[in-house]
């Protein structure tokens, strides 16, 4: 979900010759994100605008992905995800990455957030192909549910 726009707000000239340029680089949703700095004198500022746009949608996806990959950590089946930012692909690599880096009870929230997925949208995060291997995926995913479920019982949670 791209920067649709982006222009030179600002473009004030200092008592030093350097300018104090204000950049607004509006999204897709009509959010308008400012970048503000000192330019060189002379230099030329719009051409460095695509660039600038990018570095901010990147850090609007990244931040986005930790913010998704925390609430599913965090609440397993409960959190919900809306991609805004973020491509569906680019937010299953992140799960992924997430799912093969976690231990104990975060990885039983992953497991339990990918069981809330359909049969297709697990083949297509892991790679498996339709039968048997989704429904081993499925079983190993439930396990470490169910040991996480078994572990909070035992301590009356």
């Amino acid at each position: 979900m791209p920067i649709v726009s982006s222009v030179i707000q600002t473009d004030r000239p200092q008592a030093d010759g350097r300018r104090k340029i204000v950049e607004a680089h509006t999204d897709h949703l009509g959010i308008t994100h400012l970048r503000r700095y000192l330019a060189e004198a002379g230099s030329d500022v719009s051409s460095g605008l695509g660039v600038r746009a990018a570095e901010i949608l990147a850090r609007l996806v990244e931040h986005e992905l930790g913010q998704h990959v925390s609430a599913v950590s965090q609440f397993g089946s409960g959190a919900v995800i809306v991609l805004v930012y973020v491509t569906a692909g680019a937010a299953q690599s992140a799960l992924r990455e997430a799912l093969r880096d976690a231990r104990g009870i975060i990885l039983a929230n992953l497991a339990e957030f990918c069981l809330t997925l359909t049969n297709g949208q697990l083949q297509s995060l892991f790679g498996v192909s339709a039968g048997t291997q989704t429904t081993q995926l499925r079983s190993r995913l439930q396990a470490k549910v169910d040991k996480r479920d078994a572990l909070l019982a035992e301590v009356g949670e």
